[in-house]
């Protein structure tokens, strides 16, 4: 959310997963955490570095919490004078108190802006659906609100037949045939997975 120094546009575009380098590490396991060594230690990930162009030589990083809820990570790299020591962590445990209760705002008023968007979007589609008979306008549509909330990097659409089925591919990122892969889907019920989330089209 925030970053300073002289990489902080090119660190901003960077998304970490829980568990994933020393920031995720502190994000699983709600522990400060000081390394002064990271080419050495294995909770460390150099992909931050080799798309920033950065070396990180050494972190001291502490959990975020409010209510004992953890909000995120406040982490401070590369110390210019000698290493990291509790003294360092102890300052920004203390910070991160600071930073806890307007992250907590920043955080309630994005979802309940996200959620009006949501809202909004959906009436759309909804309004659409209720005087178009044209599946293509109403498809573009889909993919245009679909992109504005969720990001994907592919849409598909099936619909069964009593003889066939068809898939509508809304965007694709690839050139592979999906109607075998995607006939063999069980669409009965909703399935969400870490890269694809499959949703049942149901009438009545």
């Amino acid at each position: 959310e925030i970053a300073t120094g002289g990489k902080q546009d090119e660190l901003k575009k960077i998304a970490l997963k829980k568990g994933e380098g020393v920031v995720g590490w502190i994000a699983e396991n709600e522990e400060p955490l000081i390394i002064n060594d990271c080419a050495s230690d294995p909770r460390f990930t150099s992909r931050v570095d080799l798309k920033t162009d950065f070396k990180t030589n050494s972190i001291v990083g502490v959990p975020v919490r409010l209510d004992n809820k953890l909000l995120g990570v406040l982490e401070a790299v590369n110390k210019k004078d000698g290493t990291f020591d509790d003294n360092d962590r102890e300052m920004l445990e203390y910070v991160s108190r600071f930073v806890a209760i307007p992250l907590q705002n920043a955080l309630l008023f994005r979802n309940i802006i996200r959620q009006h968007r949501e809202k909004d979007r959906l009436l759309e589609l909804a309004k659409m659906i209720s005087y178009s008979s044209n599946q293509d306008e109403i498809f573009v549509k889909l993919k245009e609100i679909i992109c504005d909330i969720i990001t994907p990097l592919e849409i598909n659409v099936l619909v069964r037949s009593f003889d066939k089925s068809n898939v509508f591919q809304l965007m694709t990122r690839t050139e592979r045939e999906l109607d075998d892969e995607m006939d063999q889907v069980k669409v009965h019920d909703t399935v969400v997975g870490e890269h694809t989330a499959v949703f049942p089209l149901k009438s009545r």
